[in-house]
């Protein structure tokens, strides 16, 4: 198969405004251009990369490292893992026994929420509903997600009603999202004969933490 390209004897010289013929044929100038560089992208390549990983979830022999928690095990990768998890990022950077480790268990680690999380690193998706969101966002904080933490934070805030929001407020506080905490706390002071009443008085959190001294001075009680 011929080359699309001339080879040296059929080049042309210009010269004083002539082409001068070195082979045997001569190439009209018009057809000789300057080639700039052409940059591609794929934009799809990214996902692709991600979904191909993904599915070499499947083959124990394509992953570097099982994670076991609850008696379940899951063969991933550590460089997703890193990236996704301040947690793992540290764990597989360090001078740790894990950093080598072909299986890592995972000691107090709700299997099912684990799952959820590492098919959100090879994914980018998750689901989060009001039977799961507690237990995902605690998983979260213990292995460092910060975008699940986020996000299962702005679920909670959204779902926020008279009738959880003292709950809200305690998970929030036992799990470090004073975001949460914080939004449960205004929503008490602004609707608090609503909580009182739904709730038949029966709160969940020590009265003194609950109770701000203008509400009680206030005669709202």
């Amino acid at each position: 198969m011929s080359s699309p390209f001339p080879d040296r004897d059929t080049l042309t010289t210009l010269h004083s405004g002539s082409a001068h013929r070195q082979g045997p044929a001569a190439i009209p100038s018009a057809m000789v251009r300057n080639v700039d560089d052409f940059d591609f992208c794929l934009p799809s390549h990214a996902q692709s990369v991600l979904e191909g990983l993904q599915r070499l979830r499947a083959n124990p022999k394509l992953a570097d490292v099982t994670l076991v928690a609850g008696g379940r095990e899951f063969p991933c990768h550590r460089g997703v893992l890193a990236l996704c998890s301040h947690y793992f990022h540290a764990m597989f950077s360090g001078d740790f026994a894990e950093s080598i480790a072909a299986r890592v268990e995972l000691k107090e680690v709700d299997p099912g929420a684990l799952e959820m999380l590492l098919d959100f690193a090879y994914t980018g998706k998750v689901t989060i509903n009001q039977g799961n969101v507690e237990e995902l966002m605690r998983t979260a904080s213990q292995l460092h997600f910060p975008t699940i933490q986020k996000v299962c934070s702005r679920y909670l805030r959204q779902q926020m009603d008279a009738t959880n929001c003292l709950g809200i407020c305690e998970f929030g506080e036992s799990h470090g999202c004073p975001e949460v905490s914080s939004k449960a706390w205004s929503f008490l002071q602004e609707n608090f004969e609503a909580v009182s009443h739904m709730l038949y008085l029966t709160l969940r959190l020590p009265q003194s933490h609950l109770l701000p001294n203008d509400l009680v001075s206030g005669g709202t009680l």
